[in-house]
């Protein structure tokens, strides 16, 4: 009879519970890319109807190397809703960079630009020179930018600000201007254009400020620049300074109920005033690029921070994180929603813009595949012609946590054919998607996480991995019985080094792994607890808890009856909480089988454990 040493390992490890809340996510989905560019601005226009707009986006710097800056850089992109997609030929390329590759320097680009509500055709528009040849200049087109008339005299230094066209009057227009050649900087035309009049001068630069009309009170004008808020309440004369600590500004006004709606970067986020912009309350303590009320219910409004999109169905008094699943950028620098869109939003960040839509429905037919709940418990066997010839492992889902919006269980031990994803796992039940999470994956737009099985495949569909030769091929879609309940089984193989096949099986998750190097090496299912209820082997690891009492000290008892023949029993006791792990060794130090690999409560227990042949 060979002698069998026992050694019992207690490991102790503490953690903290991490608790969040679950976000119902929105259907996303990526709609344009800007290559490795950036949104520069983001622009709504109201259109004639109600509650409809255009919106475009700005390209930031493209540099081809380290000198070389693209020509795109600069060019202003409408999205033209029956065609799904960015044009940059509207209004007769207006909007467009002309300026070829040149090295070291900035690029010309439009500034601003304001549109008639009344008129489509009727637009202003600043633009911002070459760095190398300075002419900031304001312009007026009549008819979609088919021809473009100079308003104000040109500049030599960057002196272009924002501009506004009444929204019930297009013949009253406003641009803010320092131009070096006429006095002031604060500009109104009384006749469509045809005549400027400078009416007022601020006592700061007025470059890259943005003007805002009261539409239920068309004499009052903001003028937001350099991180102040200024008003003027008797039609563009006499700006005074109101509020300090507000960049970025946009800007609502509520007719239903007198009330003003403003958007800022800084911290405070989004505010409103009920006193035409004497005083500011803070309804969301975030920073806000953006934000959209639903046109057809004001109680809802959608608010665009640097942290993804935020929702309030009651004007902004709570709110709720609506979508942040914008990979690779959450920062939402623009939000557009239009009467005749049903549920869809068009959302744009720093990269791309996205659709969103509806809640996202679950599929339970994919979900089944891959149970994910704290508290389920798997017990795999593994066998293999090197030592250990045979093996047990427990692996138990112990918590869980929200990164990023998305819900993640960790596993104590590593599952079966999952070395490589970390203990962190989530299925999107959407698409069928497996991915782990850890430190430095980042693959395929998603921050901190890699691609492992999509669930939602069918046979010969592949899921590719971190843009590598590395994939994931859907090889069986099969019927099966696992512990005597029909089920169906999904195969992938993952071709790399290792070549490893995981079978997942419904309502019992991954149930078979066979891995290849040179050897094979095969790991199944043979007992597990799934929401409660136990199937397969009764004994799981053969552990009972034999009495709750706390121990004076740890201790590991004669195995009986010694020498055994079928079966095998010990006793144990343990004095904290913690992770347990139990190893046979034979006589030559090898490790033969591990007995016990999981978390166990303070108190004494009983092990029982068949002898297996292999």
């Amino acid at each position: 009879m060979k002698k069998v040493l026992f050694i019992l390992a207690v490991i102790m490890l503490v953690s903290s519970a991490v608790t969040a809340q679950y976000i119902p996510f929105t259907n996303t989905t990526r709609i344009f890319d800007l290559d490795t560019g950036s949104v520069m601005r983001f622009f709504k226009v109201p259109l004639p109807q109600a509650g409809y707009k255009n919106f475009y986006v700005q390209r930031g710097g493209i540099y081809i190397d380290q000198y070389t800056m693209d020509m795109r850089t600069g060019n202003v992109l409408r999205y033209i809703y029956s065609a799904n997609g960015f044009s940059d030929s509207t209004h007769y390329r207006r909007f467009h960079n002309s300026w070829s590759f040149q090295y070291g320097y900035n690029l010309g680009y439009v500034l601003d630009f304001a549109f008639s509500s009344q008129d489509t055709n009727l637009f202003l528009y600043a633009y911002r020179g070459a760095n190398w040849e300075p002419a900031d200049g304001t312009g007026i087109s009549y008819n979609n930018g088919l021809t473009v008339n100079g308003i104000l005299p040109t500049s030599l230094m960057n002196n272009c600000g924002g501009m506004a066209i009444d929204p019930l009057n297009d013949s009253i227009m406003y641009v803010a201007y320092n131009a070096q050649l006429m006095p002031g900087n604060f500009h109104k035309s009384t006749n469509r254009g045809a005549n400027w009049l400078c009416v007022d001068t601020l006592p700061e630069s007025i470059y890259g400020s943005k003007l805002f009309v009261n539409k239920f009170n068309r004499n009052t004008i903001f003028l937001s620049v350099n991180s102040n808020l200024y008003r003027s309440t008797t039609g563009g004369t006499n700006f005074l300074l109101i509020k300090t600590g507000v960049s970025n500004v946009r800007m609502f006004f509520d007719v239903s109920d007198n009330t003003i709606y403003m958007s800022s970067l800084n911290a405070i986020g989004f505010l409103k005033s009920t006193d035409n912009g004497t005083t500011w309350t803070t309804l969301l303590n975030k920073p806000t690029g953006d934000f959209e009320f639903d046109p057809l219910n004001g109680n809802i409004v959608y608010a665009g921070c640097t942290d993804g999109l935020y929702k309030s169905i009651n004007k902004g008094s709570t709110w709720t994180l609506y979508n942040n699943s914008f990979m690779p950028d959450v920062n939402v620098k623009g939000v557009v929603k239009n009467p005749n869109s049903g549920d869809t939003l068009f959302v744009t960040t720093n990269k791309a813009l996205y659709k969103v839509y509806g809640p996202s429905v679950v599929d339970t037919n994919l979900t089944a595949y891959f149970p994910l709940t704290v508290g389920n418990v798997y017990v795999y066997e593994s066998s293999s012609i090197y030592p250990p010839f045979y093996s047990r492992q427990k692996v138990r889902i112990t918590k869980d946590t929200v990164v990023s919006g998305k819900r993640f269980y960790y596993f104590n031990n590593p599952l079966p054919g999952f070395w490589n994803y970390g203990n962190w796992y989530r299925m999107d039940g959407v698409t069928g998607v497996v991915t782990g999470i850890a430190n430095n994956y980042s693959c395929n737009y998603l921050v901190n996480e890699r691609y492992v099985d999509s669930l939602g495949s069918r046979k010969s569909d592949s899921l590719k991995k971190c843009g590598s030769i590395l994939r994931s091929l859907c090889v069986d879609t099969l019927s099966l019985s696992i512990f005597g309940i029909p089920s169906k089984q999904k195969a992938f193989l993952e071709d790399g080094l290792v070549i490893v096949t995981r079978q997942y099986s419904k309502y019992f998750g991954i149930t078979r792994v066979d891995s290849w190097e040179i050897t094979g090496n095969t790991v199944y299912l043979v007992g597990c607890k799934i929401n409660g209820v136990t199937y397969g082997d009764t004994l799981l690891t053969g552990i009972e808890n034999i009495s709750a009492e706390v121990p004076g000290s740890y201790s590991l008892g004669q195995n009986y009856p010694n020498p055994f023949n079928s079966t095998s029993n010990l006793k144990f006791e343990i004095v904290n909480t913690g992770d347990v792990k139990m190893v046979v060794y034979d006589i030559m130090g090898r490790e033969v089988q591990t007995l016990v690999n999981e978390r166990l409560n303070a108190g004494t227990y009983g092990l029982q454990r068949q002898r297996r042949c292999y």
